[in-house]
């Protein structure tokens, strides 16, 4: 099972509850020309974690983990099936219902999208449980050797 990794920092601590701010890079960020490259996309992220164990402070550097999968399943039930449901409304209300009319068609389909998103939000807590975070100290990588012998060679 493939694990998703983030640094951040602790924001906040509420009871068994914490919200840690990580920094979402784009994967040119990594990149030795992004300080000059407009494309380096970099935003700070609030993730919240509904439960945690061990002592945590806020300020201090943590590392979180999820599934991969799980974050396939949020992008299908964020992105994928609304945009389905939008291109399958769009079509059917232009082809069936309103052929004579794009507009009319046109906001079927929107609305489609925004009932389905109305339909997911009483269903907040329970995705929110399934979609959920684990939390350690962050950990300083051991040095390589190569490392520890270009530093001694200076």
């Amino acid at each position: 099972m493939e694990a998703v990794e983030h640094t951040g920092y602790i924001e906040s601590i509420q009871g068994n509850a914490m919200r840690v701010r990580i920094v979402q890079s784009s994967a040119c960020s990594g990149c030795h020309a992004s300080q000059i490259c407009s494309s380096a996309d970099k935003q700070e992220k609030l993730i919240d974690i509904p439960f945690f164990t061990g002592k945590y402070t806020v300020g201090q550097k943590v590392t979180l983990t999820g599934q991969a999968s799980l974050g396939l399943k949020a992008v299908a039930l964020a992105y994928v099936f609304p945009l389905l449901l939008m291109l399958t409304g769009l079509a059917a209300s232009y082809l069936w219902i309103f052929p004579s009319s794009d507009g009319i068609a046109a906001l079927i389909a929107i609305g489609i999208t925004i009932l389905y998103y109305i339909s997911l939000y009483p269903f907040r807590n329970k995705l929110q449980s399934r979609f959920i975070f684990s939390v350690k100290p962050f950990e300083e990588e051991p040095a390589t050797e190569n490392e520890e012998d270009k530093n001694n060679s200076l």
